[in-house]
């Protein structure tokens, strides 16, 4: 009977084992895995901070380029005016030339 309750015990025993040797080995897949996961959402945040700085740049030169482009717009209209009559002024002077001639 002993020798029963002995061998049943070692059984046990070695089943523990085994179960403890599985499941740290299962622990520390899972947390290699983590790790792998981490370092992935890690280099993803990077990337994105990245972007969102160019972003942010592009879009500040865009502003940029907007200012500039309204800036110049209002000085073409500001010389067309101002060519405006400078252009009837010659043109009534070639006229006035040509009458003469």
């Amino acid at each position: 009977m002993e020798e029963i309750i002995l061998t049943i015990t070692l059984i046990i025993m070695m089943a523990a084992a085994a179960i403890k040797f599985l499941g740290t080995k299962s622990i520390a897949h899972m947390k290699f895995q983590i790790s792998q996961q981490q370092n992935v959402n890690s280099e993803a945040k990077g990337r994105l901070k990245g972007l969102e700085n160019k972003k942010k740049v592009i879009e500040n030169n865009r502003d940029l380029l907007l200012a500039k482009k309204s800036k110049l717009s209002k000085q073409l209209d500001a010389l067309t005016a101002d060519l405006e009559p400078l252009e009837q002024e010659e043109a009534e002077r070639q006229h006035r030339d040509e009458e003469q001639e």
